[in-house]
């Protein structure tokens, strides 16, 4: 077989290629997915952001994504990571955040889901998290583990976000350096 007849099909696969990869990118159905899904807006009484932007408790104190509420501790910074209907996730890169609703929280390569009410601490400069399950729906995701909160006999879950270590307390939020923020959110 001669080589220009074969350009023809070189081509031809590459263009298919770069179709379905193009197409995978955006969801689309012809290409395996479930079809481009618009991205909810994360609101708040000041502002209304899109996904990929960063909240901070500069910003506003608590907002909402979907059917979660999201609360914002002092010095507390998201990103908003996926707003489709169902699959709502936000980024926590520093902070504490109490959420009521459903919704993902990242951190890292650890992943807290919960369709109650969830808060989670993460110490940027400690590589840890702290998980404080307020109901026993919640789990935390690991690559290498999933975590429920109802296997656990403990209310808080502290966590290295880079060995996945974890070590289970119970947490009283009276007395706590974090009183202010939980009470001002529970009342």
């Amino acid at each position: 077989m001669q080589i220009k007849n074969q350009w023809a099909y070189l081509i031809t696969i590459i263009i298919l290629a770069a179709a379905l990869l193009v197409g995978n990118r955006f969801d689309a159905r012809w290409a395996g997915g479930d079809g481009y899904a618009v991205h909810q807006l994360a609101t708040s009484q000041e502002q209304v952001w899109k996904r990929g932007e960063l909240i901070s408790s500069e910003d506003t104190s608590t907002f909402t994504l979907g059917n979660a509420t999201v609360y914002l501790d002092d010095k507390t910074e998201i990103k908003l990571i996926d707003g489709r209907e169902g699959d709502e996730m936000i980024q926590l890169i520093q902070g504490r955040v109490y959420v009521d609703g459903e919704i993902g929280i990242i951190v890292r390569e650890v992943t807290t889901y919960s369709p109650g009410t969830i808060s989670v601490v993460h110490y940027s400069w400690l590589d840890e998290i702290d998980v404080l399950f307020f109901d026993e729906t919640s789990h935390i995701i690991t690559p290498g583990f999933t975590l429920f909160a109802n296997a656990i006999d403990a209310t808080m879950v502290k966590m290295n976000t880079l060995n996945y270590e974890y070590t289970e307390y119970d947490f009283e939020i009276e007395g706590s350096a974090s009183e202010d923020f939980y009470q001002r959110i529970l009342d």
